[in-house]
């Protein structure tokens, strides 16, 4: 099986962190992003790219 590459998990993670899943609940929308911004955390443990690594770190500050 095929490795992602550390670009390939920041694509990922920098796709569902900008459009999360969202559904509407009582007129308020409601999205999945905490899930994501913890998954993409946890990313960064694994990731040995320094500009990928760099890149998804500024993409989970721009959420916060």
């Amino acid at each position: 099986m095929e490795r992602l590459t550390d670009m390939d998990i920041f694509y990922f993670y920098s796709e569902h962190l900008d459009n999360p899943c969202a559904t509407v609940i009582n007129e308020k929308k409601h999205t999945i992003r905490p899930f994501y911004e913890k998954l993409a955390t946890e990313a960064l443990k694994i990731m040995t790219n320094p500009y990928a690594k760099s890149l998804l770190e500024k993409k989970i500050g721009e959420c916060l």
